[in-house]
């Protein structure tokens, strides 16, 4: 977000404009990077007031009129964010908050989801987050697992829990090393992991010798031969490398149709075995994705 703004509309209400439970002094109207612009260009309206000498914002959808975020300036050019910050969903619960010092972010930034679900806590300092913790929940909204990372110290520690709360696994690792914890339903100890060590799935010799491999087994021809009008058409394959590094559940996301999906999956299906990924140092399944493009042209 820029926030190094250009004011080209500011009107100064001189009688106060009763809004958003405040009485506000200031009217602008503002792009999504909260850059003021001309009211027909504008996708917010932001009313601002005077308030301990900061500047607070308001800033409302232009079509829907709900309020979106809150912002807290040094002064009414809205050159320098000083305060809090917070936005909304679109139920009107609170989506983020935290608070910058001349433009940067600084202290306790939290987010939850659009049930009041706390999913993130962040500690910045001088714009650089050091702490992050990270929270995931059943659907019945227990506490599904949690994981805090400090940069600083280079920490990881969490908890996962099953969906009646009993404890799964807990890891605390400094560096690379540590310990993984799992455990079973009854609560004893089963099995541990001393790294952290995490390799994405890959295709032996690199992604260069994947695409020649696509390349060479794709037939490009399938959508013109399909009689597919002249254009672009892209299927979304997405598939999992399980952990002998074989290459199954493969599905498209997408349907362009003219037999694009068919051929997608076949060229996929048949792929070579690829380094499975590894997770705390043991091999896991992993899922992947792949865009394949046909192109369809015809001479005049």
């Amino acid at each position: 977000m820029n926030f190094k703004f250009r004011i080209v509309v500011m009107i100064f209400l001189a009688s106060f404009l009763n809004g958003f439970s405040q009485q506000y002094q200031y009217l602008y109207y503002l792009d999504e990077n909260l850059n003021a612009v001309e009211k027909s260009k504008s996708i917010l309206t932001g009313k601002a007031y005077y308030e301990n000498g900061t500047l607070k914002m308001d800033c409302f959808g232009k079509t829907t009129e709900k309020l979106l975020l809150t912002a807290t300036f040094s002064d009414s050019a809205l050159n320098e964010l000083q305060g809090l910050f917070r936005t909304y969903h679109n139920n009107m619960s609170i989506e983020s908050e935290g608070n910058y010092t001349k433009n940067v972010k600084q202290g306790l930034w939290q987010e939850w989801d659009k049930k009041g679900q706390k999913t993130d806590s962040l500690i910045y300092e001088n714009g650089i987050r050091i702490v992050k913790a990270k929270f995931y929940y059943y659907n019945n909204g227990g506490l599904s697992s949690f994981e805090v990372t400090d940069s600083l110290q280079n920490t990881m520690s969490g908890k996962s829990f099953s969906d009646n709360g009993v404890l799964n696994y807990e890891k605390s690792f400094v560096g690379e090393m540590g310990i993984l914890k799992h455990y079973d339903s009854s609560g004893v100890r089963i099995d541990s992991v001393f790294t952290r060590e995490e390799i994405e799935a890959s295709f032996p010799g690199g992604d260069a010798v994947w695409l020649s491999y696509l390349r060479k087994t794709l037939n490009p021809d399938v959508a013109a031969n399909n009689r597919a009008p002249a254009g672009m058409y892209t299927v979304i394959i997405k598939f999992v490398v399980n952990k002998e590094g074989i290459v199954s559940n493969v599905t498209a996301e997408n349907a362009p149709g003219y037999g694009t999906e068919k051929e997608a999956i076949r060229v996929i299906s048949k792929s070579p075995r690829w380094k499975p990924a590894k997770q705390y140092g043991r091999f896991v399944n992993a899922y992947r994705r792949q865009p394949i493009s046909f192109s369809v042209e015809y001479g005049r």
